[in-house]
């Protein structure tokens, strides 16, 4: 639909649209876009026609009718942008598409208008320079760009190619639908062809087998794609113009869009490849066309003749042979090329994995003199927690026991109580539970001698050892009256 000269790696001071013409335009869109636009069901309502055709009103008079209008007029756009697979516009073209029997939209400039106000457009010129509108676009729009528009805006007004612009020819692109389309084309295109590098022509064609993208508008997105890192790109002067030649579509394990000399050879390989494989399909139909041919002449008994076609299918088969074990030799390197990027690839994790691993041991302090040392103290500390575990599980406590017995023999306090409770005639308290299992565990410990029995003592000698007893002088005398009633009873 578009001139080559409005792709987006012309040079700056071009204009995409200085060479367009009107007339054929006009033609063009009457037999493409008018006859297969799906529009909506309104459009065959003349009183709602009436309404939508007509200019705006101010949008303080029914601000409600005016979003409905411009909405309505927005989304037209866009389905336009889809459905011709261009991605681009201009006023001429809607006003022809959008033409009701005589009667255009006259409301156009204000829906371009709020579009740009809303950023939902851009003029292509200024997109092609800065698709994601970034600050150094804006400084190359600012500082180089705009001067040189000037200048030419004004070599043009004298040259009076100015009215171009006036006839409604300036591009616009619609900012969704190109996202949409260079959407489509990673999905269906770039992840299917992952880590390879192709030729535009076969690029091209894959595209256009699940895409219906105009070629200008595939242009302009392998440009914002370029721009956004998923894909490089190397240009090619061709009749004094710059023309895309190979787009390298990056890998997941390589992101790198650079096209590098090893990728240029092996692209040659894969051509001189393709070129081989179509050469001896050649050949091989060519055989069987002259070995056909030699049959038939030999039906008709003209053995020279047949001679002459086995001779060219002989010359053939030699030259398939060639062709074939060259053919063997091409994917012999290619598959060595593959490996050995493979191999640099596993070589680089290696040498990544190795960093990180020495990274982390010195983060971390692991050294092998400190380890060995953490490991000799964590030794020694769980032998002598060992040792105290045994000290504690062979400990005899009857040694305790012992020992206190040095200080005070039992045998001697028992002997003394028996002695003190036969003088006094009291008899033994009776031990409570925790005292006998104290003197039980002390029996158990020592064994106690049995005391000797003592000689029984009479009244008449108790009463002799009494008046032996001295008393002090404070003290109160007894009578032996009572002494010796003490000593009856």
């Amino acid at each position: 639909m578009h001139s080559a000269a409005s792709t987006p790696t012309r040079l700056p001071e071009s204009d995409p649209n200085a060479n367009r013409s009107t007339a054929s335009k006009s033609d063009e869109f009457e037999d493409e876009n008018t006859r297969s636009f799906p529009y909506p069901a309104c459009w065959k309502d003349d009183a709602r026609m009436n309404v939508l055709l007509a200019p705006f009103r101010p949008r303080e008079v029914n601000p409600e009718n005016y979003e409905s209008k411009l909405k309505f007029w927005q989304d037209m756009i866009a389905q336009y942008c889809e459905h011709t697979g261009t991605g681009c516009f201009c006023k001429r073209d809607l006003q022809l598409v959008f033409a009701r029997g005589d009667r255009i939209p006259y409301g156009l400039d204000t829906v371009m208008t709020e579009m740009l106000q809303a950023k939902k457009i851009r003029i292509r010129a200024d997109y092609a320079y800065d698709p994601e509108n970034t600050w150094s676009g804006w400084a190359m729009n600012s500082f180089l760009k705009r001067p040189i528009s000037w200048g030419w805006q004004t070599l043009k007004s004298k040259m009076g190619l100015q009215a171009q612009n006036d006839a409604g020819l300036l591009e616009y692109v619609h900012l969704e639908v190109m996202k949409k389309f260079c959407k489509l084309l990673q999905q269906s295109v770039l992840q299917q062809h992952q880590g390879e590098l192709l030729h535009y022509d076969n690029f091209v064609e894959i595209s256009n087998a699940v895409l219906a993208l105009k070629e200008d508008c595939l242009l302009l997105c392998l440009h914002v794609l370029k721009c956004q890192q998923k894909i490089g790109l190397e240009y090619k002067v061709e009749e004094k113009e710059q023309k895309i030649h190979l787009i390298k579509i990056p890998s997941q394990n390589d992101a790198s869009i650079a096209i590098t000399e090893t990728d240029r050879a092996v692209h040659n390989l894969k051509m001189t490849q393709a070129s081989l494989l179509k050469q001896l399909e050649t050949l091989e139909e060519d055989i069987k066309v002259n070995e056909e041919k030699a049959r038939a002449y030999l039906k008709e008994n003209k053995r020279q003749l047949a001679k002459t076609y086995l001779r060219k299918k002989h010359l053939m088969e030699k030259n398939h042979e060639k062709r074939s074990s060259a053919l063997h030799n091409i994917e012999s390197l290619i598959t060595s090329v593959d490996e050995a990027q493979s191999h640099g690839q596993i070589l680089d994790a290696y040498k990544i994995g190795s960093k990180a691993l020495q990274k982390a041991l010195n983060d971390s302090g692991l050294k092998y003199d400190n380890v060995d040392e953490i490991i000799a103290d964590v030794r020694d500390t769980m032998e002598t927690h060992q040792e105290i575990q045994d000290t504690l599980a062979n400990a005899n406590l009857t040694d305790i026991g012992a020992g206190s017995a040095d200080l005070y023999d039992n045998d001697a306090l028992e002997r003394e109580l028996q002695q003190i409770l036969g003088q006094t005639g009291q008899t033994p308290v009776r031990q409570t539970n925790t005292d006998a299992n104290s003197n039980e565990k002390v029996a158990k410990a020592t064994p106690i001698a049995q005391p000797k029995p003592t000689a029984k003592i009479t009244d008449a000698e108790l009463l002799a050892m009494l008046e032996g007893l001295g008393v002090e002088d404070d003290s109160p005398k007894k009578s032996e009256k009572s002494a010796r009633s003490a000593v009856a009873e």
